[in-house]
Formats: structure tokens, C-alpha cells, sequence
């Protein structure tokens, strides 16, 4: 029982190695890049023609928007009407792009689908980074061309913003990944950055709660297996600067949840 666990942790970092930057991807053909850029011009013109159809609030829209109308920043930390629930950065967010364009469908969904382009853009980087090949042209153009993000990229609710926050730190945890595991000095940063990105992706995100949750279990299994290879464990994890961001950045979430939520 006692040895399954380093085997099982062996496993999992094995699988991972892919993402190391010594690996050698191999180089996408110009039809390959071709397709990948038209399906991201695509994506965009999806996105925001979405977005210029201008349709008219539907009922869930509207349950939440009408809170914009009598209450001001404080005033969203309430319960919403309704039985509406969103992160108070996305009310407080909406409610200055209300204020500053005015009550209308463009101004309320003008974040969303700021959201939803930037979400489309590091999904390419995350992709271009794990895949080559056919695989990388057919992840971004099922990505690209996805339904349920094409509507959340015109729509007055917080799905946009959530599935950006999900990307941020996948992104970052993907970084962080390629330069630690070739001991670059530098990976430390990437989690500096995951630290500091936290209180704003709970206040922004519900969600964000699963996506940190899943950055932390893999910071901890990749410190614990090297760990495990010196001679003192406790040790080695004491002195380990790494792990010291690690327990910092699940004390930040811990705190942004408690204190958002």
C-alpha cells in the first residue's frame, strides 16, 4: 500500500512530461497554421456578431440586470432579486459599464464578450503549448466554433468571465509547469502569479474555486515526488521555496473565499 503511492505519483508526473521545454514539438505544416488562424478569425467573427445582433434580454438576463437599476456598488453585496447569485467583481463590473454607457443590451454584455475574445486567445497559447499537428488545429477549431461560448460571449451573465479565469490558471499552471520542469529559476514567478491573480479570480469567478483547487493538487503531487527522492522529506519540503508559494497560495484562496463569499 505504502509503495502505490510514489508509483501512482511517478505515473501522473510521467504523464506530464510532454509539457517539459526540452521536448521537441514537431513543427505544424502552413496548411496546419492556416486553418488555425482561420479558425480563430472565425471565433472572433462569431463572437462578436453575435454580440451586434443586439437580441433582446431573455429572462435569466433579466432577472439579474434589473438590480442594476436602483442599487449602487455596496448595494450589490445584498442578496441579488430573484434568488440571483454572481460574483461581486461581475456586478460591480456590469454596473460601471451601465453607468458609463448607459442601460442597454451592447453595455451589458460589452464584458462578457471582452471576456470570451481574450478566453479564445489564451485557449490558442494553452493548445500551441500541449499540442502539434491535427490535434492543435482541432482543439482550437472545436474551441474556436463552440456553441455554448459563442452565446456566454453575448450574454449578461457571469459564464463568460467564469471560463476565463479557468483558462488564466490553466495557463499559468502550464507555464509554471515547463520551466520547473527543466529547473528554471524563473517557474517560481509563474506562482507568484497564481498567487496574485487569486483574490481577483474568486471575487470574478465561483468556479475559480475548482479550477485552484486543481492547480493546487498538481503544485503539490510535482513538490511531493521530487521530495520524496531526497533523503528527508520534511525536510526537503521545509526548504523547498516552491512549497512555501504553494501553502501561500491556498492560504490566499482559503481567505478570498471567505471573505468574498
Amino acid at each position: 500500500m505504502e509503495e502505490s503511492v510514489p508509483s501512482n505519483l511517478k505515473t501522473l508526473t510521467s504523464a506530464l512530461s510532454p509539457l517539459s521545454a526540452t521536448s521537441r514539438p514537431v513543427e505544424n505544416t502552413e496548411l496546419q497554421r492556416q486553418l488555425i488562424g482561420l479558425f480563430l478569425l472565425v471565433g472572433v467573427l462569431m463572437r462578436c456578431s453575435r454580440y451586434l445582433l443586439n437580441f433582446p434580454l431573455w429572462e435569466d438576463e433579466c432577472f439579474l440586470v434589473v438590480s442594476y437599476l436602483d442599487r449602487g456598488y455596496l448595494e450589490l453585496l445584498e442578496p441579488l432579486r430573484y434568488h440571483q447569485v454572481a460574483p461581486v467583481f461581475f456586478l460591480w463590473i456590469e454596473l460601471t459599464m451601465v453607468k458609463l454607457f448607459g442601460f442597454h443590451e451592447f453595455a451589458l454584455r460589452l464584458f462578457p464578450l471582452v471576456c470570451s475574445l481574450i478566453g479564445l486567445w489564451i485557449f490558442a497559447h494553452i493548445a500551441r503549448r500541449l499540442l502539434t499537428g491535427s490535434a492543435l488545429v482541432i482543439a482550437i477549431g472545436l474551441f474556436a466554433v463552440s456553441y455554448p461560448n459563442m452565446r456566454y460571449a453575448a450574454e449578461a451573465k457571469q459564464y463568460a468571465s467564469d471560463l476565463l479565469v479557468g483558462l488564466v490558471y490553466l495557463s499559468m499552471c502550464v507555464e509554471w509547469w515547463r520551466l520547473h520542469s527543466v529547473r528554471d529559476p524563473r517557474a517560481v514567478r509563474w506562482l507568484w502569479g497564481i498567487c496574485a491573480v487569486t483574490p481577483l479570480a474568486v471575487g470574478l469567478s465561483y468556479p475559480s474555486l475548482f479550477s485552484a483547487g486543481a492547480v493546487s493538487l498538481l503544485v503539490a503531487t510535482v513538490l511531493m515526488q521530487e521530495a520524496r527522492q531526497s533523503r528527508s522529506l520534511i525536510s526537503s519540503l521545509l526548504q523547498n521555496y516552491a512549497m512555501k508559494l504553494w501553502v501561500a497560495f491556498n492560504c490566499i484562496l482559503i481567505t478570498s473565499f471567505a471573505v468574498i463569499v
